[in-house]
Protein backbone atom coordinates (compact mmCIF):
# COMPACT_ATOMS: atom_id res chain seq x y z
CA UNK A 1 0.00 0.00 0.00
CA UNK A 2 1.42 3.62 -1.10
CA UNK A 3 2.24 5.64 1.55
CA UNK A 4 0.07 9.13 1.94
CA UNK A 5 3.33 11.16 1.22
CA UNK A 6 3.61 9.35 -1.98
CA UNK A 7 -0.08 10.06 -2.92
CA UNK A 8 0.34 13.35 -2.45
CA UNK A 9 3.29 14.04 -4.65
CA UNK A 10 1.81 12.09 -7.41
CA UNK A 11 -0.79 14.21 -7.25
CA UNK A 12 0.65 17.54 -7.06
CA UNK A 13 2.82 16.15 -10.18
CA UNK A 14 -0.38 15.70 -11.89
CA UNK A 15 -1.71 18.88 -10.88
CA UNK A 16 1.47 20.82 -12.35
CA UNK A 17 1.17 18.79 -15.32
CA UNK A 18 -2.62 19.31 -15.97
CA UNK A 19 -2.05 22.97 -15.65
CA UNK A 20 0.82 23.15 -17.83
CA UNK A 21 -1.22 21.66 -20.42
CA UNK A 22 -4.01 24.19 -20.02
CA UNK A 23 -1.43 27.05 -20.33
CA UNK A 24 0.16 25.47 -23.39
CA UNK A 25 -3.76 25.14 -25.34
CA UNK A 26 -4.11 29.44 -23.77
CA UNK A 27 -6.14 28.05 -21.26
CA UNK A 28 -6.31 29.71 -17.24
CA UNK A 29 -5.65 26.65 -14.92
CA UNK A 30 -7.79 27.45 -12.24
CA UNK A 31 -10.34 29.21 -13.95
CA UNK A 32 -13.81 27.42 -14.94
CA UNK A 33 -14.57 26.67 -18.75
CA UNK A 34 -17.58 29.41 -18.83
CA UNK A 35 -15.78 31.61 -17.35
CA UNK A 36 -12.75 31.42 -19.90
CA UNK A 37 -15.31 30.58 -22.70
CA UNK A 38 -16.50 34.73 -21.84
CA UNK A 39 -12.82 36.16 -21.63
CA UNK A 40 -12.08 34.74 -25.04
CA UNK A 41 -15.03 36.22 -26.61
CA UNK A 42 -13.69 39.65 -24.61
CA UNK A 43 -11.19 39.33 -26.17
CA UNK A 44 -12.49 38.80 -29.57
CA UNK A 45 -14.60 41.48 -29.34
CA UNK A 46 -11.75 43.84 -28.66
CA UNK A 47 -9.69 42.38 -31.55
CA UNK A 48 -12.71 42.76 -34.01
CA UNK A 49 -12.97 46.70 -32.68
CA UNK A 50 -9.44 47.46 -32.86
CA UNK A 51 -9.12 46.30 -36.19
CA UNK A 52 -12.36 48.24 -37.77
CA UNK A 53 -14.53 47.12 -40.26
CA UNK A 54 -12.37 44.99 -42.68
CA UNK A 55 -14.93 44.89 -45.01
CA UNK A 56 -16.15 48.06 -47.51
CA UNK A 57 -19.51 48.68 -48.30
CA UNK A 58 -21.19 46.84 -51.27
CA UNK A 59 -22.77 49.24 -53.80
CA UNK A 60 -25.99 47.91 -55.24
CA UNK A 61 -24.29 46.16 -58.40
CA UNK A 62 -22.11 44.21 -56.12
CA UNK A 63 -25.02 43.44 -53.89
CA UNK A 64 -27.02 42.26 -57.26
CA UNK A 65 -24.48 40.51 -58.69
CA UNK A 66 -24.22 38.78 -55.09
CA UNK A 67 -27.38 37.64 -55.07
CA UNK A 68 -27.93 36.31 -59.05
CA UNK A 69 -25.13 34.28 -58.20
CA UNK A 70 -26.64 32.94 -55.23
CA UNK A 71 -29.78 32.25 -56.66
CA UNK A 72 -28.23 30.61 -59.55
CA UNK A 73 -26.17 28.47 -57.54
CA UNK A 74 -29.59 27.52 -55.33
CA UNK A 75 -31.33 26.34 -58.64
CA UNK A 76 -28.55 24.44 -60.10
CA UNK A 77 -28.07 22.90 -56.88
CA UNK A 78 -31.98 22.15 -56.47
CA UNK A 79 -32.53 20.38 -60.13
CA UNK A 80 -28.85 18.60 -58.83
CA UNK A 81 -30.68 17.24 -55.98
CA UNK A 82 -33.79 16.07 -57.85
CA UNK A 83 -32.22 13.97 -60.36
Amino acid sequence: MPSIELLRTLRNALIVEQEKRQRQRGLLPGVDGRTQLYLKLDQMRENRDRLGSPYPEMSPKERADLETYLRETAERHATAAKS
